[in-house]
């Protein structure tokens, strides 16, 4: 009866749709006692414990790795969970894989935001941090958030053109972005006295 795992599959689907998170648990544990090599099960499992950043997502994501060592949200997110419990250098280790096969996809263009982030945020790395999301943008010209960041580690060595220049060019992919416009009217505003 091994279709029966995907009945446990779509059963944990609604008890997620519901909020009833130990029974959507589980529902999808149901799922691997029925077939083990049960990818979604695993990845599902994960992304409720990962709502909470609670790292034992990182396991139920590496055993959907070891089922499909190809499942690059798993491999995303064990690099989320690691980042968002301050574990940087597993975090680091974790979208780098993302890197190996030479795909360009969503989750490529967030490694490198976070990548970005990390170096911006924690390790104080601005050079290293514009790399990062300047190949984001390369891949997704759309990606706000990168020019933002971009514009802020330009601020942080002083760089007030380049730094202009990334504020206004998140502002041409989302003219509502608010952390940018804010930032942009400050700099100016900070600026104005020099001119």
């Amino acid at each position: 009866m091994e279709y029966y795992y995907k009945s446990y599959i779509l059963q944990g689907y609604s008890y997620v749709e519901l909020n009833k998170i130990e029974k959507a648990k589980e529902s999808f544990q149901n799922s691997i006692n029925v077939k083990a090599d049960n990818e979604e099960a695993y990845l599902q499992i994960g992304n409720i414990y990962a709502r909470n950043w609670d790292t034992l997502a990182v396991e139920y994501f590496k055993n959907a790795l070891n089922i499909n060592p190809e499942n690059r949200m798993a491999q995303y997110n064990i690099g989320l969970i690691y980042q968002n419990n301050m574990m940087y250098n597993k975090a680091l280790d974790a979208y780098f894989e993302l890197f190996n096969n030479d795909i360009e996809d969503l989750h490529y263009v967030e490694a490198n935001y976070n990548l970005g982030f990390i170096f911006m945020e924690y390790l104080k790395n601005y050079k290293l941090a514009i790399n990062y999301f300047a190949d984001a943008t390369r891949v997704n010209p759309k990606h706000e958030q990168s020019y933002f960041a971009m514009g802020r580690c330009y601020q942080s060595f002083g760089d007030i053109v380049n730094a202009e220049r990334y504020f206004r060019k998140s502002l041409e992919v989302n003219p509502n972005y608010k952390n940018a416009k804010d930032q942009l009217e400050k700099l100016l505003s900070d600026n104005e006295k020099y001119k």
